[in-house]
């Protein structure tokens, strides 16, 4: 499914995984998860529709 994206951020369609996410944009789920744990939380296996996450702009971004 496309993800709905704004300035650097997508948002969660129903159905999405964060190693689904990290996949499509050229991440491992870790990187990807890293790069958004403020917002996903504890539980990388819990994410729900709606939320917006960020992608990195390149793999180095995500290792801040």
């Amino acid at each position: 499914m496309r993800h709905r994206s704004t300035h650097g951020t997508i948002v969660v369609n129903s159905g999405d995984t964060v190693s689904g996410i990290a996949a499509a944009h050229g991440f491992r789920w870790q990187e990807f998860y890293r790069a958004n744990r403020k917002v996903i939380g504890a539980n990388p296996d819990l994410i729900f529709p709606g939320i917006r996450l960020a992608v990195p702009r390149s793999h180095s971004d995500s290792a801040e």
